[in-house]
């Protein structure tokens, strides 16, 4: 089991960079059971330029919303700026990227119950110290859109594989993007 993908540029972390600027991120052949997201994020003012994330197939056994453990999240893992995206419904969240391909992205959505081995009575958060309790009477706590993107520059989606949660939400939420959509 394998919970989310989570890829934050943060130039404390990488004093090597002279600009607020990192490049080049591949990730292919990507097989995972979640129930969290793949985050691409950076804090501002800083992008992250080239990233492409090819044949990714996820598959939820339940679907956590987010929105609620951001407000009280107490992880340095998260930046405390960027609570947009940190809290967007969507399998892949993308925020501040120049050139993003994301090619063959695949969704399982979960069946009608929680299987018993995702069921914990309590997590401790990532990166932090809070204990989570969760209910677990439905699969779904909230509705996942396939990609949620905000400040996108080029690159392009291609996903025709992939299908939001529930037919009333938007497959692609974009804005301020002019990434392409293949479909």
């Amino acid at each position: 089991m394998f919970q989310n993908i989570f890829l934050l540029f943060r130039k404390h972390l990488f004093p090597i960079y002279k600009e607020e600027k990192q490049y080049s991120y591949q990730h292919s052949n990507f097989t995972s059971t979640t129930e969290g997201r793949i985050l691409l994020t950076t804090e501002k003012p800083g992008t992250i330029e080239n990233i492409t994330l090819r044949d990714i197939s996820l598959g939820y056994s339940y679907i956590e919303d987010p929105a609620p453990l951001v407000i009280k999240t107490t992880s340095s893992q998260f930046p405390k700026t960027g609570s947009e995206a940190r809290a967007a419904r969507a399998a892949v969240v993308a925020d501040g990227i120049r050139n993003l391909v994301v090619d063959n992205l695949q969704i399982r959505w979960p069946g009608n119950k929680v299987p018993g081995e995702w069921q914990h009575p309590e997590r401790i958060e990532h990166g932090g110290d809070r204990v989570i309790q969760q209910d677990y009477s439905q699969p779904r706590q909230t509705e996942f859109s396939v990609f949620w993107g905000r400040n996108l520059q080029g690159g392009y989606l291609y996903a025709p594989m992939a299908e939001p949660s529930n037919p009333s939400q938007e497959k692609f939420d974009l804005q301020h993007s002019s990434i392409q959509i293949k479909e």
